[in-house]
């Protein structure tokens, strides 16, 4: 198990942008999307894009919408 605490660290220390969320190192990922947004109350007008985003986790690669959708347990390390 000592492995799996210096690969977390290494990897915390490669993205210093990631945040940990309980075993997740998670990446806040965000896109230029043109067109309106998909969702009508989100819509504006004289809209020409929209930022979408998403969080990634580097351990497992899971992408969610919002961290509270991540799975309990980090699949990483049994890759």
């Amino acid at each position: 198990m000592q492995n799996t605490g210096r690969r977390v660290e290494t990897l915390s220390n490669q993205y210093p942008d990631a945040e940990r969320v309980g075993d997740h190192i998670v990446l806040d990922k965000s896109e230029w999307c043109p067109g309106k947004h998909p969702e009508p109350h989100l819509r504006d007008e004289h809209q020409v894009g929209y930022v979408e985003s998403y969080y990634r986790c580097i351990r497992c690669g899971v992408e969610v919408m919002r961290t509270r959708d991540l799975p309990d347990e980090c699949e990483g390390d049994k890759q």
